[in-house]
């Protein structure tokens, strides 16, 4: 890599997203902002004002979607015209923070920073082919699987397949772990249509 420019933004930038091989997007959570930058001339050609916190940004459907941590909720963007007020989506869910799209550009996902609901062990050592017991199946970098990954029983997984219930070996079991579960705000299965 070649460092070709340095280029001011707003405070706290802590993602970068280029949209088109001219325009980049920066997330700037401090200052609740959004820089957008030309590529061609490394300026700042345009600052969005968001909610509190923004972290992340990614685009779908002509719509950019920001998380925004603060405000627990994602703001989305008609690319066509950014003058126009974003619409608003509150979430169920504490920091919402990492977003990605899925490959056929439909669904946005968003990941929880503090919720402590629904988590999910992946072996980052094993995960894109996995055998173990019935379960055997691939995972694609650009999303999807053909089989459920269980790294909880996985043998090259972090618990080394080690389930047992009367040594205290249950991963995710009850309350005791950190984020705890509130009882108060369960997973949500809901789901909004942008």
């Amino acid at each position: 890599l070649l460092n070709t420019a340095s280029i001011p933004v707003g405070l706290d930038p802590v993602t970068v997203r280029v949209r088109t091989n001219t325009e980049a997007w920066v997330v700037d959570q401090v200052s609740d902002e959004i820089s957008i930058i030309d590529l061609a001339t490394n300026r700042v050609v345009r600052s969005l004002i968001t909610e509190d916190e923004p972290a992340d940004v990614v685009f779908a459907q002509n719509k950019a979607f920001v998380s925004c941590a603060g405000r627990e909720s994602i703001q989305v963007f008609n690319l066509a015209d950014l003058n126009a007020a974003p619409t608003e989506v509150l979430l169920k869910g504490e920091q919402p923070r990492a977003l990605a799209v899925s490959p056929d550009g439909n669904t946005v996902y968003c990941a929880f920073f503090e919720s402590g609901n629904a988590t999910t062990v992946l072996n980052g050592n094993d995960f894109f082919s996995f055998a173990h017991g019935s379960n055997n199946g691939v995972c694609s970098p650009q999303g999807g699987c053909t089989q459920i990954p269980n790294d909880v029983l996985n043998p090259n997984g972090p618990y080394g397949g080690a389930v047992d219930a009367s040594a205290g070996i249950v991963p995710n079991a009850g309350t005791g772990f950190e984020p705890p579960l509130n009882p108060v705000n369960p997973p949500t299965t809901d789901s909004k249509s942008l």
